[in-house]
């Protein structure tokens, strides 16, 4: 039997925000996230997307380092000013990208998206056209309810907080 493959793409800036709205000083290890996340099944690649301010934090960085250790690959985008304070800018397209990028060469069978921001609600409904599955992983305090009803299933970090956390 041919074992499912997996590849997980985690919002980082999402997870991080998500934090402080489940529980004040809650900290995520990433390693143990995506061991609970994978369970039994074949890793094929995980992407862990970031910003980071300017000048540049040590902190962020140690921490971007530390996830590249465990085997998962960081891409990085700076904040930038935008006239109305610092926004984002790049992260939510490139993951999009790189998920259906991977979808189309069918390099996986279920994406796992960390994230619970909505706008990726017209990424996931394009990944499941080419015929794959799509779980999405979030803290309940930060999930659009519409891409909740997406995830097949639905992984909820709050049941597993305690397992996963630092």
């Amino acid at each position: 039997m041919k074992q499912e493959r997996v590849m997980v793409f985690i919002d980082g800036s999402n997870l991080f925000r998500s934090f402080r709205c489940f529980r004040k000083g809650y900290r995520t290890d990433i390693d143990k996230l995506l061991q609970k996340l994978i369970k039994d099944r074949r890793l094929i690649r995980a992407i862990y997307y970031a910003s980071y301010s300017m000048p540049p934090k040590e902190k962020q960085f140690k921490l971007f380092d530390s996830i590249q250790k465990l085997g998962i690959e960081v891409k990085t985008f700076q904040l930038r000013d935008m006239g109305k304070g610092v926004q984002e800018k790049g992260l939510d397209i490139t993951l999009a990208v790189d998920m259906l990028t991977s979808a189309y060469r069918d390099e996986y069978d279920t994406a796992i998206l960390v994230s619970g921001d909505g706008d990726y609600i017209s990424l996931v409904r394009a990944v499941k056209l080419f015929g794959k599955n799509i779980e999405i992983a979030s803290f309940e305090c930060s999930v659009s309810s519409e891409l909740k009803r997406y995830g097949n299933p639905f992984i909820s970090l709050d049941e597993i907080a305690d397992e996963i956390a630092i």
